[in-house]
């Protein structure tokens, strides 16, 4: 009996280990606070300035931006993963896709992660903070440059964020690049035996309000991506039916915007027609 007893006990604490381990650890699954090594926007041609915002709570936010040579821009907001640099992404969706003069380009590094430039981002990262912070970075921008079409795009996490801001904002266009429909769904299908939905600080719902929208919405996903199941961009859809998909074959959730056919897809996804060939200053300015 007292064998029995103690096999009881284990097979209780066992769950109770499980809760405790995923609650303790999500904020650092989440927010890991690290980034991929992309090329920097010092060897790339176009001219650049650093970005620093202010938040209501006197932190400071770091990031990058890439005026347009016209007045009336178009802006394109850039929304970084949970481990990817913003300044290096904001970098490639300026130099590779969008090197148009009348084309802006910005991005900000979460609360807590560094960036490309070599700066961090004051505060620590939350999906309240995070949503606030891009809601700042848009009326930041529209005040300063004036624009005359705003498109965001979001990079897995930062797909989350992109759809909570065309939720807030008026947008000309939204992309999804390797979105999740929800990060409470991920979890949940990685932890089927656990409360997940009670347990997580931030579910970030895409699901949720993207059928809310009603804007032109791109889904790019890959179905051998490796860490968001194919299933989740097909259940944005099904909620966004306005919403293209669109398979980027042969890549992983890592290697998405490396395919060939990624600067005409985004080109096409905010109606941007392609660059003519333009000499561009190669001096950043800083």
């Amino acid at each position: 009996m007292r064998h029995f007893k103690l096999l009881l006990a284990l097979i209780l604490l066992i769950p109770t280990a499980a809760v405790t381990t995923l609650y303790v650890t999500q904020d650092s699954r989440v927010y890991p606070q690290t980034i991929n090594t992309m090329a920097s926007p010092t060897t790339q041609p176009a001219p650049f300035q650093a970005l620093h915002i202010t938040t209501p709570d006197a932190l400071t936010l770091r990031g990058i931006l890439f005026p347009a040579q016209t007045a009336s821009p178009t802006l394109i907001l850039a929304f970084a993963g949970n481990a990817h640099d913003a300044v290096g992404f904001a970098s490639f969706l300026k130099n590779q896709v969008f090197p148009q003069p009348n084309v802006a380009v910005a991005g900000l590094a979460y609360r807590g992660y560094p960036n490309g430039l070599g700066e961090t981002s004051d505060g620590t990262p939350s999906e309240p903070a995070l949503k606030a912070d891009a809601t700042l970075l848009y009326d930041t921008l529209t005040t300063q440059l004036a624009p005359s079409q705003i498109h965001a795009i979001g990079y897995s996490l930062g797909s989350a964020v992109a759809t909570h801001l065309a939720s807030q904002r008026d947008l000309t266009t939204l992309t999804l690049v390797a979105p999740p429909a929800s990060i409470r769904r991920l979890a949940q299908e990685q932890y089927p035996w656990l409360p997940v939905e009670k347990l997580l600080k931030s579910p970030w719902a895409t699901e949720d309000i993207i059928g809310t929208l009603n804007l032109p919405i791109t889904i790019l996903h890959t179905t051998t991506d490796g860490l968001i199941p194919p299933t989740h961009a097909h259940i944005l859809q099904q909620q966004a039916p306005q919403a293209e998909l669109i398979n980027i074959p042969n890549t992983k959730h890592g290697t998405v915007l490396d395919a060939p056919s990624i600067p005409q897809i985004l080109q096409h996804a905010m109606r941007v027609k392609p660059a003519r060939p333009t000499s561009i200053s190669t001096q950043p300015m800083l």
